[in-house]
């Protein structure tokens, strides 16, 4: 779907108003679009509309709670808008309850991330890419990985994933 490309660069560029703008014609073509709805929750969570990232994570959940890319964008939304207590629930039942074979990892360690929880982030992130989890390709431009941008660990798995300074 056009639209979710589109969204998807425009998070990736930090034009989150024009994320939510393509994400939103997204949904309005096929409300049941679990990937454009976890992208624009994302979107709404980085622009600082805390209502609105509220809805959408209540919507995501709703609609496919049991899809990793919802839960580790719906609980890094969470941490970002300073609902932790929510992010961090979300984080514990992923952890106990996920089918971590190599397809999950990067998602908690996504939630580590917005959680501002450096240690276990480059943890979780070290073991996706043991596992060759190929969501790493975006990790210089995902905005939950923002915060571990500058570490000398960021700039050494960025350099090992092979991604282009």
């Amino acid at each position: 779907m056009a639209q979710y490309a589109a969204g998807s660069a425009y998070i990736f560029a930090r034009r989150f108003d024009l994320a939510i703008e393509y994400l939103r014609k997204g949904l309005e073509l096929n409300p049941r679009n679990a990937q454009c709805l976890s992208l624009l929750l994302l979107a709404n969570a980085w622009s600082g509309d805390a209502g609105e990232t509220v809805r959408r994570c209540e919507e995501a959940m709703q609609l496919a709670p049991e899809f990793a890319t919802t839960v580790g964008h719906v609980a890094a939304a969470y941490a970002k808008i300073g609902r932790s207590e929510e992010a961090r629930k979300m984080l514990e039942e992923a952890e106990n309850s996920l089918k971590l074979d190599g397809r999950f990892s990067i998602w908690i360690g996504i939630i580590y991330a917005a959680l501002g929880e450096k240690e276990a982030a480059f943890g979780w992130l070290e073991r996706g890419f043991q596992e060759r989890n190929p969501f790493l390709i975006y990790l210089k431009v995902h905005p939950a990985f923002e915060n571990l941008h500058g570490d000398q660990r960021f700039n050494a798995l960025v350099k090992r994933i092979g991604i282009p300074g």
